[in-house]
Order: C-alpha cells, then sequence, then structure tokens
C-alpha cells in the first residue's frame, strides 16, 4: 500500500442509504478505496435499508430531510464537515448530489468529482441551466455512467467533453453468485411461470407498464404466470388499487424491500425492466450476470448499451409511444418468451456471458481509481 495514497481523504454524499443500484454502487466503490484512502461517507437523511453495509466506512449523518426547502441547510451543514474534515475530493454520487457538493465547495482547497446517474434534460430556466453549467464545468471530473448521459450532459451545459469520463456500474459476479444462496427459505411454491421486477415503487420505474401489460394477456395463459414485485415506495398503494382494479390479484405479489432480491432471481424465469428513465441501471446488469432472460425498456439512458436486440435480451420502445402501445409490447414480449424456452434459454447464456465479459466490478473499480488518481 502506498501511505501517501492513505493519508488522501475522500468523502462520498448521498441523499440516504434505501436499498437501490446507486448505493450498492457506492458500497463496491468504498469496500474497494478504502485501503488505499481514507474513505467516509455523508448522507443527508438517516434513513435506509442499506446502512449495515457501511458499518466499516466512517458514516457523516446530516440528518435532515432532502429536499429543496433544505437546501441552503445541506449545503451549509456539508461546508462545515469539509472544512472540518480537511478532505482532498468530495465526491457526489448521484446526479441530485451535484449542486449540493458544487455550491457546498465552492472557494474551497477540495476537489470534486461528479456522477451523471440519470438521464439529463437541462432546465428550461435560462438562469438556472447557465448557472448549473458555470457549477459543472468547475468540478474537477464528472463521470457519467452512460455514454448517453455524457452526450446529453455535454449537449445541456456545454461541459468540456474531456473533463466528463464514461464508467460504466460494474457488478460483483462472486458476490450475487453467493447472494442467490436460499437465506431466507425463499422457495417456489406452485409451478406458475414466474416474472420479477425489482426497483423503487416510483412512476419512474414504470411498474403500471407491467400490470397493464399482464392484463392483456390472454387469460389462459395468464392464469399460469405470476408476477413478484419486490420494492417499497410512494406509489405501492396506488399499484395494489391497480393490480386489484385489473382483476390481477391473484397473480400480482407485492413482497415488500428486500436488501438481497438475488434469491427471486434464481427462482424467476424472466426478468422485466420498464423505467421510463435511468442512469446505468443496475438491477439489470444483476440480473444479466445470473443468467436471466431479460425484457427491458429502452428508456433513456443505459439498456441500449447493454442489451443486444433479441441477442442477449429484449428491448421494448417507450420514447414516443402510446403507454397502451407499450404494455401491449411487454405483454407480447412476455408471451413470446413465455411459449419459447429454446429462447429463454439463449438469450439468458448470452446475457449472462456478455457481463461477465465486460462489466466485471474489478475492471470498472481500476477506472475509478485511475480517474482519482489523476485529481488527487
Amino acid at each position: 500500500m502506498n501511505e501517501n495514497k492513505k493519508t488522501k481523504r475522500i468523502l462520498f454524499l448521498l441523499p440516504y442509504l434505501k436499498a437501490g443500484g446507486t448505493e450498492r454502487q457506492l458500497y463496491y466503490l468504498t469496500r474497494e478505496l478504502k485501503d488505499e484512502y481514507c474513505v467516509e461517507v455523508c448522507i443527508v437523511e438517516d434513513t435506509g435499508s442499506f446502512k449495515h453495509f457501511f458499518r466499516d466506512i466512517d458514516l457523516k449523518i446530516i440528518n435532515t430531510k432532502f429536499s429543496k426547502n433544505n437546501a441552503l441547510k445541506i449545503i451549509y451543514k456539508l461546508r462545515q464537515i469539509l472544512v472540518r474534515g480537511d478532505y482532498d475530493l468530495v465526491v457526489s454520487r448521484g446526479w441530485n448530489t451535484n449542486m449540493i457538493v458544487s455550491l457546498a465547495s465552492l472557494n474551497l482547497k477540495v476537489k470534486t468529482m461528479l456522477y451523471i446517474s440519470g438521464s439529463v434534460s437541462g432546465e428550461k430556466n435560462y438562469f438556472e441551466k447557465t448557472f448549473r453549467s458555470w457549477l459543472f464545468n468547475r468540478a474537477n471530473k464528472m463521470i457519467s455512467v452512460s455514454k448517453e448521459a455524457k452526450e446529453n450532459c455535454i449537449k445541456s451545459y456545454q461541459n468540456n467533453p474531456g473533463n466528463v469520463q464514461v464508467i460504466h456500474n460494474g457488478v460483483d459476479l462472486d458476490l450475487i453468485k453467493n447472494s442467490t444462496i436460499n437465506q431466507n427459505n425463499v422457495l417456489k411454491e406452485n409451478n406458475k411461470f414466474t416474472l420479477l421486477f425489482v426497483g423503487r415503487l416510483e412512476y419512474r420505474k414504470g411498474l403500471d407498464y407491467l400490470l397493464c401489460a399482464l392484463e392483456k394477456i390472454p387469460f389462459q395463459i395468464r392464469k399460469n404466470m405470476e408476477l413478484l414485485v419486490v420494492g417499497e415506495g410512494t406509489k405501492l398503494s396506488h399499484y395494489k388499487k391497480l393490480a386489484e382494479s385489473l382483476n390481477l390479484m391473484e397473480q400480482v405479489f407485492f413482497l415488500g424491500e428486500k436488501t438481497n432480491p438475488f434469491p427471486y432471481m434464481r427462482l424467476a424465469d424472466i426478468f422485466l425492466f420498464p423505467s421510463r428513465s435511468e442512469g446505468f441501471p443496475n438491477v439489470l446488469l444483476e440480473a444479466m450476470a445470473l443468467g436471466m432472460p431479460v425484457i427491458s425498456s429502452n428508456c433513456q439512458t443505459g439498456p441500449s448499451e447493454v442489451i443486444r436486440q433479441m441477442e442477449n435480451g429484449i428491448l421494448i420502445e417507450i420514447v414516443g409511444v402510446e403507454e397502451e402501445k407499450v404494455s401491449q409490447a411487454f405483454a407480447d414480449k412476455i408471451v413470446l418468451l413465455f411459449q419459447e424456452e429454446e429462447l429463454r434459454e439463449k438469450i439468458g447464456l448470452q446475457a449472462k456471458k456478455d457481463i461477465e465479459n465486460n462489466f466485471k466490478l474489478e475492471d470498472k473499480i481500476k477506472e475509478v481509481k485511475t480517474s482519482i488518481n489523476t485529481i488527487i
């Protein structure tokens, strides 16, 4: 270990530590960096089921609700932490904390790294857009988790292309495989064809597409299927009512949030990913790494950089497409994979091979380390 590196101090900022792809990626990153740097994590809200993953990391908590109304308070408290901590680098690991890190670090010696982890749609307000552009161009480095997100950010905020690096999310293959071991008595209780959704129950994640798709599948086929929904969110009650109104309560099961969703992936037949927008979907990579055939929306941004149509997955067009037609397209492809076992196996095997070849965690961590070393 380079002792000079070990004296370098890095602080990562996230709103909270809920069960999600961004949080899981931060866990991977801090786990690999802590032997070379002094690594700390700061969260705004003292919430989330992923906190136990960071028990070996110094965790700082601002303890304020993450909202626009509290933005100035959060910026002020983070600035105090930065001054007291004498950090060499502060990293915003999510798009929604980039402005906070940029403002809190103004006129401090600390270097900044901002992540573009979502699809970028520039502000309509000219002043806000110009101000954000000015702040982002002050960052020492910007990491985009997808090529499309980089292009959108450069177009929207006139960032220097040379300062925006694409590093896709990586997958810890060994951890995922070991996590599929039946730790919580997750058993398949019937012979039904199992569809799986894993994600937060928010509008952006598109579960309504799947519920409407399931209703469109002829009953003689649908009666042999079940949809497992793993996740929590503000739309839970709404989606339960929607499932009930579509007469799907015998096929749809809401299982709640699971810090370890992988046993369910092991048992399911198809993984469904209907998001309206993404950064670079971690859970999609994980499902593919386990050899699951996936049907995904071709949303902005991410899925099209992983999936090759009908080779290692299936993409459903959603941009500019009526919602009813999107649901019908999901229904058609679900039925196709239900009926074509050979196609399911072919797609799943190719997906597993592609993730193992192109998205290994250790390769992505090396890229992040190299980028950090150019800054501090």
